[in-house]
């Protein structure tokens, strides 16, 4: 327990000092909410992906889904992917970052507000936009705080305050560019984590001994995989939570503003 308090610290650190670090690009509107335009690919792809695939995926989605689907719920995965992510970027995102600059605009909405020369078309989408930020970040913080609440035996609404003020913090200070670099951090460390939940459900699916002796090792792993889990006997509903707090609590600071 020590151990995992201190490493949380120490993140907890680096994020507020990315922010402090990060306070001389948010000097003016262009640089707090576009970090001057100057932000670049890589950066800009991991705030995207930590953005989209972030609580609602691993805890919400595989939690949720997997466990009652099973593998079959990986096409949802696979769609979001290849529909959600790479085709809306290689046919908007280029155009959009041409356009917007071009015109100036700061935000969607102040974008399709110039194009289209519409006040009324600025303001819904101001209000689409905040409408579903709202399920979307209150999903996030749920997800996560019950996460930190199972892993550190934190009260709820603690956990809730505290990533709100955390997040606030470094958002307030360092703007856009503070968010896309704590991004790129909590990303590597998405990264990592993501291939410690597969290695540990392998090997929860089967001993080492008989991954090594067996070659239908796959299709009984498939079969585990793909039953209903009021069928499985191998993974409990408090075991798979236990799985993904024990990989996932460092990415209970990984909020969206």
């Amino acid at each position: 327990m020590f151990l995992k308090i201190l490493i949380l610290i120490l993140f907890f650190a680096v994020m507020i000092g990315v922010g402090i670090y990060c306070r001389k690009t948010a000097n003016n509107v262009q640089g707090f909410v576009l970090g001057d335009r100057k932000v670049g690919s890589w950066l800009t792809a991991f705030a995207f992906g930590t953005s989209y695939f972030s609580a609602v995926i691993f805890v919400g989605y595989a939690g949720q889904f997997g466990w009652k689907y099973g593998l079959s719920a990986t096409w949802i995965g696979l769609g979001n992917a290849l529909i959600g992510s790479l085709l809306a970027w290689r046919i908007l995102g280029r155009r959009t970052r041409l356009m917007t600059q071009y015109l100036q605009s700061a935000t969607m909405p102040d974008f399709f507000g110039q194009r289209f020369n519409s006040q009324a078309l600025k303001v819904a989408a101001s209000v689409i936009v905040f409408v579903f930020l709202i399920p979307y970040t209150a999903s996030l913080y749920n997800g996560l705080s019950r996460l930190f609440g199972l892993s550190f035996g934190i009260d709820y609404s603690w956990c809730v305050l505290g990533m709100a003020i955390l997040t606030g913090i470094y958002v307030l200070v360092g703007g856009y560019m503070a968010t896309a670099v704590n991004d790129f951090i909590q990303g590597m460390i998405m990264l990592v984590g993501i291939v410690a939940v597969i290695l540990s459900v392998l090997n929860a699916a089967d001993s080492p001994q008989q991954l090594r002796n067996s070659h239908r090792f796959p299709a009984r792993l498939l079969q585990t995989l793909t039953e209903p889990s009021h069928r499985s006997s191998d993974l409990s509903p408090s075991g798979c939570w236990a799985l993904c707090c024990s990989h996932h609590s460092v990415h209970g600071a990984c909020l969206r503003w």
